[in-house]
């Protein structure tokens, strides 16, 4: 399977950045931040993500309280949302 374009874009302008600031620096703190932020805050987050583990109360909770008043304004912002789209405005796209 490969990877979508636009997916493969955004990680670049996220990456290459802080690549381009490593190999022009040698400040060991900068490469201390990249090794930080690159293997332990976003590597094992995703490799212990089982931490968070919560009852299944809580997450009820979570979608009614959280979720449930944002999706219940659906109903009413998908028309105007698809009737800016066609007048061109892009600044709505951004949004779905």
């Amino acid at each position: 399977a490969s990877l979508p374009p636009l997916f493969v874009a955004g990680t670049a302008v996220w990456l290459l950045p802080l690549v381009v600031a490593l190999v022009r620096s040698g400040d060991p703190s900068l490469h201390a931040y990249a090794h930080e932020l690159l293997f332990k805050q976003t590597g094992t987050r995703y490799a212990a993500a089982w931490h968070h583990v919560q009852p299944a109360w809580y997450y009820l909770q979570v979608i009614a309280t959280l979720w449930l008043p944002g999706s219940l304004l659906l109903p009413q912002l998908l028309p105007a949302w698809w009737r800016r789209i066609r007048r061109g405005d892009g600044r709505h796209v951004l949004l779905l």
